[in-house]
């Protein structure tokens, strides 16, 4: 993933800018010194109401304080924030325009993500070029994501609520935890194989395409209650050994060998 063309040219102003600019303000940095932030353990709480200039999320803002470990970053009002992908921390993000999430391969660092039993992230009202790595709980309500990757083999609950989803691509089966997608849309599921889990549900929501064999669900609890598909084929959802089905109001098509 790399930082996209309108990033770079920000930096290009903020470094090419002349003495006494506005745009001279430095980035800001996230951490325990930063004016804008206070830190009551476990929190670390930043609003950057009313700055202009791009923040940056480093892979542990609270220094020494416990090494990151059950900490929980706080961050809401900032215009855009850049933050390395393999944090193994807690966040909450609220009311920020943009967010670049880089990777390891964008920013040379080798990550820690790997070492994170749990990982939560809860968002609102936010966009987000992607997804940090390794993330166990998901929690996103009237925010927008561009590519959508869970890790499958972390997953233990993903909620999302009034948001969209430009693309779902769940590159490794999710066999636990549950899935509620409530009031949303996502433009295309390319892949979502679940197994074993408690509960798929897709509420009221809109799924624009979804390609063959997109989605499988089996041995879990399937709720499509009043959503629909606009582009779709018969076997675009595989749905099989499923412990129980809701599909009042289902608008598509789904392949569920039980019933043949």
């Amino acid at each position: 993933m790399h930082v996209p063309t309108t990033v770079m040219s920000m930096f290009v102003v903020f470094l090419m800018a002349p003495p006494g600019d506005a745009t001279t303000d430095f980035p800001t940095m996230v951490s325990l010194d930063s004016p804008l932030c206070s830190f009551t353990r476990p929190t670390l709480r930043c609003d950057f109401r009313g700055a202009e200039q791009p923040v940056f999320l480093e892979s542990n803002p609270v220094g020494d304080q416990g090494n990151g470990k059950g900490m929980v970053v706080f961050l809401e009002n900032a215009k855009l924030l850049i933050l390395n992908g393999d944090l193994c921390i807690d966040m909450v993000l609220r009311s920020i325009e943009q967010i670049i999430v880089m990777d390891s391969d964008d920013n040379g660092d080798s990550g820690d993500s790997g070492s994170c039993p749990h990982k939560k992230l809860r968002i609102r009202n936010v966009h987000m070029n992607s997804l940090p790595r390794g993330l166990s709980d998901i929690y996103m309500d009237s925010s927008t994501i561009d590519v959508f990757h869970p890790d499958g083999n972390k997953l233990q609950t993903l909620i999302v609520i009034n948001s969209v989803i430009h693309q779902l691509n769940a590159k490794d089966d999710i066999y636990q935890g549950s899935i509620k997608v409530h009031s949303s849309k996502v433009h295309t599921i390319e892949r979502l194989y679940v197994n074993t889990t408690n509960q798929v549900q897709f509420y009221k929501s809109v799924m624009n395409y979804i390609p063959e064999n997109g989605v499988q669900l089996e041995y879990c609890s399937v709720d499509l209650t009043g959503s629909e598909i606009t582009h779709y084929s018969n076997n675009s959802i595989i749905i099989c050994n499923q412990r129980e089905l809701l599909d009042d109001d289902f608008h598509g098509e789904y392949t569920c060998p039980e019933k043949k």
